[in-house]
């Protein structure tokens, strides 16, 4: 009879969940707006954790959820200095494991020791602000070539690994193709999620991605020559029967399919990253079109600096020098 009974409180409990993920009334780290990527720590050596000073200039911006992109899970103390600075600072956190390739990781010795280490920073932040810090699992995973079971393993290894000693932890996990538009029920697949509880499936986008990623401004980071004042494709393109048009005009079916793929799936919807590159023409309308969209769905968006933190904002030790003032003022608006 006891253990009946406790079946069936265990029943009651993930049936008000699920509801609560259907009503959209559950409490998640993701729920905090603006959002930005602090992606200057992928180009810098991250030796030491975020500083409570930078951690509240971030907050002054305008904003009040980063994604914490962290190449390497092995510097704990790092990771978790990091976030109980941005905690105090009043920003939520998401810590993304983000290693430089994806590819490169998912067959390298340290793709299999990530489960225990994750294991240790929950065991460093076990408790503390459930409702404020999440923990992604990998940057966009491509198992486009590869075994998705073998991914799908790994990541309940990882969620077991959490969950075994912070049991209410958010957790993050991709679908196990970089997290496109395109495989959420989409032409190119689909992906059935694990089946727990406080789950986010994120949504990378970059679309149109030949105007999101400038060749241009790619061939210039890499230090290839590019002819002086080229620019990138202008946004929107134009009306005619190319992809990059044709992308634009499913702009809102993506969202759209993204979202009753989460209701469906029982999981949370974020963008977890969403950019447009420095020197494409009508940048500041892709922004506020993909967050209209966004917004129109339901779905928080945390956009990715494409060059450094706060699309161009530079760090000089006491306070960001914002060099793309109109794209924060999108960004941070209501």
């Amino acid at each position: 009879m006891v253990s009946n009974i406790k079946l069936n409180w265990r029943k009651v409990a993930v049936g008000s969940f699920l509801l609560a993920v259907q009503l959209g009334l559950a409490v998640t780290p993701i729920d905090a707006t603006p959002q930005i990527n602090l992606t200057e720590h992928l180009q810098t050596q991250f030796d030491e954790p975020v500083s409570l000073a930078k951690a509240r200039n971030i907050h002054r911006l305008g904003f009040r959820l980063v994604r914490l992109p962290v190449t390497s899970l092995g510097r704990d103390f790092v990771i978790v200095g990091s976030v109980r600075n941005l905690i105090r600072a009043g920003l939520n956190v998401v810590v993304d494991l983000h290693p430089d390739s994806s590819r490169d990781f998912q067959v390298s010795e340290e793709f299999w020791l990530a489960p225990a280490q994750w294991r240790n920073i929950a065991q460093e932040l076990k408790g503390e602000h459930l409702d404020r810090v999440a923990f992604e699992t990998l940057n966009e995973p491509d198992y486009r070539k590869g075994s998705v079971n073998r991914y799908n393993s790994w990541v309940n290894l990882c969620i077991e690994a959490v969950r075994d000693v912070d049991p209410q932890r958010w957790i993050v996990a991709s679908n196990p193709y970089q997290g496109d538009a395109d495989y959420f029920n989409g032409p190119n697949g689909n992906w059935v999620p694990p089946r727990i509880e406080r789950l986010i499936v994120p949504m990378h986008y970059y679309r149109p991605f030949n105007i999101t990623h400038s060749r241009n401004y790619l061939a210039k980071r890499r230090g290839e020559r590019v002819p002086a004042g080229a620019r990138g494709a202008p946004y929107p393109p134009p009306n005619d029967d190319s992809f990059d048009s044709r992308d634009y005009r499913n702009m809102g079916m993506h969202f759209s399919r993204y979202r009753a793929w989460c209701r469906d799936n029982k999981v949370w919807p974020w963008v977890g990253e969403a950019g447009c590159y420095e020197d494409v023409p009508g940048r500041d309308r892709w922004f506020s079109d993909v967050k209209a969209i966004a917004k129109r769905n339901g779905i928080n968006v945390c956009w990715w600096s494409t060059d450094r933190f706060g699309i161009g904002a530079k760090w000089d030790g006491k306070q960001y020098d914002v060099a793309f003032p109109e794209i924060l003022r999108i960004m941070t608006s209501s």
